[in-house]
């Protein structure tokens, strides 16, 4: 029945046969390449770029994105292929440099190119000589709506950088990608690969700029000072601005360097004529993403920096923010690279410090994942720390540090020359060999900071705590968990005015409270958790409220209890009554 149907359907003319139904998709191979022909399109290939990594294509690919500026701007199209420049390829106004995925790459051989820099005012003032793969056409003036997506950029023929002052920087830089003044930038899916000195540098920061899905395997390679994503905020330069870098993939797998020669690189410090091996006095540092305040009468730096995925060694940092001022930095994760070198899987998670007498305020640090190696002389995970002792406002909220075996003065943790500050909610595992979170410091003043709601367990050194203050007024110590500890709370030399410890929680603790200061200012409110006998109780202000172990005569106590808790009375002279 159904066939007789449909055969009647179809002499109607009602229903139409198969065989007449248009395609709903026509499988022919593209001619060439899909977009010739297409408007505000250009083939570098039509510029006369060789695709087979042998001819200089920097020529025709500068043709393709200058015709492109020329008229309002497009897209410069790279089919797969290996394109070998000798110089950088300049991008102007309006201009997307569009790869066809990684199997799209720009080589940069070592061949030096002199490249045009311009004043504030848009007067070029010099040609840089130098070695980087991409720029902006007017570094440093500024240029808008740069757009490089899909495709990769290798610098490993760059093998040396050359140095007449070793501190300073490389005669001829060698960075991948130089972005000076650009508004509305966006990197997308980018792969920098084996960059001999920074993979990414956007001056300034520019008006927003995106960096996102981009992978830095491989950067500062053959110089110990920069970062995969570096901005550094200067005054020579035009467009400030508030830069975000999002589901990044960084691979800090260089060596460590001489802090006094950046371009020897060196595992120990015999290995340096200085005698130090990174991160010694000199200049040596390398970063996966930095912020950087860089001028003294520049911008402090502010943006994003969220979902990023590093690893890192050779006592790298992962996150730098300096002297910065708005930064969101979240939900990162952080852990370790194993470079087969005598340092490897060292690193130092995330550090905001204060630059050039400049310092930092409103810094989120938050959600963060930070896993160590239980290398040893492992750094921080993280550091907050201002000499200048003049930065405020910093929260430091629900981080993960775990398996840290430090260096000596170290912590998981380190806050220091903040005020009204918090460190909350994080949770800190597995530290061996000192403490796992420190407030304040000797040489800096740390005041109003709570540190409320974390849990720090296993740490395994002896007389080391989960938490030691250091010339910290004002801190209040409240509703943490300690566990596993050779000591829970330890108040070092240096006033501790005003601080208050209550309502913590001690598991496994041999010594809940370690005073090694008599301030009598001190609060302490923890009937449940730090407990003492009579000869140990402390001095502290009135209304203070600890547990007691044997209480029950009077001496100190102005009067004997069963041993379940001493006050402390307000009296002409403050002392202890026992319960």
């Amino acid at each position: 029945m159904s066939r007789l149907l449909l055969s009647l359907g179809v002499a109607l003319g009602l229903v139409r046969p198969v065989s007449a139904l248009p395609p709903l998709f026509k499988f022919e191979r593209p001619t060439r390449y899909a977009v010739t022909g297409i408007p505000d399109v250009r083939n570098v290939l039509d510029y006369g770029a060789d695709p087979g990594g042998v001819a200089d294509s920097a020529t025709g690919i500068n043709a393709a994105t200058a015709d492109a500026e020329a008229n309002g701007g497009g897209v410069v199209f790279f089919p797969c292929g290996t394109y070998l420049i000798k110089r950088a390829i300049l991008l102007g106004d309006n201009v997307t440099l569009q790869g066809s995925g990684l199997c799209t790459i720009v080589q940069r051989d070592a061949t030096v190119s002199a490249e045009p820099a311009y004043d504030t005012s848009c007067v070029k003032i010099r040609d840089e000589m130098q070695r980087a793969a991409i720029r902006n056409s007017k570094k440093d003036c500024g240029n808008v709506g740069i757009t490089i997506r899909d495709l990769a950029i290798d610098g490993s023929l760059i093998t040396t950088l050359p140095c007449a002052s070793c501190t300073a920087g490389p005669t001829n830089p060698s960075v991948m990608l130089v972005l000076a003044a650009v508004d509305d930038l966006l990197i997308d899916h980018v792969a920098v690969r084996n960059a001999p000195q920074d993979g990414i540098y956007v001056k300034n920061g520019g008006g927003r700029t995106v960096i996102r899905a981009a992978t830095l395997d491989g950067f500062n390679m053959h110089w110990g000072n920069g970062s995969g994503i570096n901005v550094e905020m200067h005054t020579t330069a035009n467009k400030p601005g508030y830069p975000e870098f999002v589901d990044n993939y960084i691979v800090a797998k260089g060596p460590q360097f001489c802090d006094t020669n950046l371009s020897v690189a060196c595992d120990a410090d015999a290995d340096c004529p200085s005698g130090v091996c990174g991160n010694g006095a000199g200049a040596a540092g390398v970063n996966g993403i930095s912020l950087t305040f860089a001028d003294a009468g520049g911008t402090h730096p502010a943006g994003i920096i969220a979902r990023n995925r590093m690893e890192l060694s050779d006592r790298h940092t992962g996150i730098s923010c300096s002297g910065c001022s708005g930064v969101v930095i979240g939900d990162n994760w952080i852990t370790s690279y194993d470079s087969g070198t005598r340092l490897r899987k060292a690193f130092l998670g995330i550090q905001v410090v204060g630059a050039r007498g400049k310092s930092f305020s409103d810094v989120i640090v938050h959600d963060n994942v930070i896993l160590g190696a239980s290398v040893a002389n492992d750094k921080r995970g993280i550091l907050v720390d201002d000499s200048s002792s003049s930065s405020a406002r910093v929260v430091v909220h629900h981080n993960i540090v775990r398996n840290k075996a430090l260096a000596a003065g170290q912590e998981a943790i380190t806050v220091r020359g903040v005020a009204d500050s918090a460190v909350d909610g994080n949770v800190v595992q597995n530290v061996t060999a000192q403490h796992g979170i420190g407030v304040g410091g000797t040489s800096s003043t740390t005041a109003d900071v709570r540190v409320s709601g974390n849990e720090v367990t296993d740490v395994t050194a002896a007389n080391a705590a989960c938490v030691v203050l250091r010339g910290a007024t004002r801190t209040v110590l409240e509703g943490n968990t300690f566990r596993d500890c050779s000591r829970g709370i330890e108040l070092q030399a240096g006033t501790i005015a005003g601080t208050v410890v209550g309502r913590n929680a001690y598991a496994s603790v041999t010594t809940p409270l370690k005073l090694t200061v008599t301030d009598t200012a001190l609060g302490l409110f923890d009937p449940l958790g730090l407990s003492y006998s009579r000869a140990t109780l402390p001095a502290a202000v009135v209304g203070s409220i600890v547990r007691c172990m044997d209480c029950d005569s009077a001496a100190p106590c102005a009067s004997p209890g069963r041993g379940r808790t001493a006050h402390r009375d307000n009296e002409a002279v403050p002392q202890w009554s026992c319960d």
